[in-house]
């Protein structure tokens, strides 16, 4: 796996763990919890940009330790290696898919499935004027259980972020004016989709996103430099 993606994932699991830790179930005030602080376990199941990879990422939460782990979709066996504070592995899946997950966290079983959420495909502007409203529209082959919008904003010594709860039919969002640091240099926007599921102390976001990269405004690209440098201050930030 290239060190890039992987950073990319630990960033995108952070992210969504302080997101859905701040959301409060807004979306389904009478489902389940998706505050990863209410469980013992977090796993993501990430589809990567424009590929059939997966990357499945399990953190322990609050003061629980992850010593060995075991994981099989569909009865394939994922080599789980682990990073600092989480374990990651990956497997080639498909968007709106239904897998089966069996799971041995710390000589415990997790018997589950997930649906893969689709990805979204956004038109983004080849130029952001941050200082003003930003119309943005995307398409989707099917809803996901959640749908949020996700910006951030760095000089790489100060930070900003700011998100937004969507309903799940949504296609278009406008950014409000300076939504985030207009007098920063990169930015990030991200459409994320979700689908969640649920095993005892363990809960699991089916995560499937599009992402734009901007340096001063205009469109970056997929940067690997930005990439990895946003990667590694923002789990810094959160994980340390």
């Amino acid at each position: 796996m290239k060190k890039f993606t992987i950073l990319f994932l630990i960033f995108a699991f952070s992210m969504m763990s302080f997101i859905t830790g701040c959301s409060d179930d807004e979306n389904d005030p009478t489902g389940p919890s998706i505050d990863p602080e209410d469980y013992d376990y977090y796993m993501t199941v990430s589809a990567e940009q424009g590929r059939g990879d997966y990357i499945i990422i399990i953190s322990p939460m609050a003061n629980n330790v992850i010593t060995s782990m075991e994981l099989s979709v569909n009865g394939v066996d994922v080599i789980m290696v682990n990073y600092p504070s989480m374990w990651a592995g990956t497997t080639e899946m498909d968007e709106g898919q239904t897998y089966q997950v069996e799971a041995v966290i710390n000589g415990s079983d997790y018997s589950f499935s997930i649906v893969t959420a689709h990805i979204p495909a956004v038109n983004w502007p080849a130029i952001w004027d941050i200082t003003e409203p930003t119309a943005i529209i995307w398409s989707l082959t099917s809803n996901a259980e959640y749908q949020e919008f996700y910006a951030t904003a760095t000089d790489y010594t100060i930070w900003d972020d700011n998100y937004e709860d969507l309903n799940n039919s949504d296609r278009s969002y406008t950014i409000p004016a300076n939504w985030v640091d207009p007098l920063l240099t990169d930015y990030s926007l991200l459409l994320i989709e979700m689908n969640f599921a649920f095993e005892n102390d363990l809960i699991v976001s089916c995560m499937s996103f599009d992402a734009a990269f901007y340096v001063q405004g205009r469109l970056n690209g997929e940067s690997k430099r930005d990439i990895m440098e946003l990667s590694k201050d923002m789990y810094k930030r959160i994980f340390n």
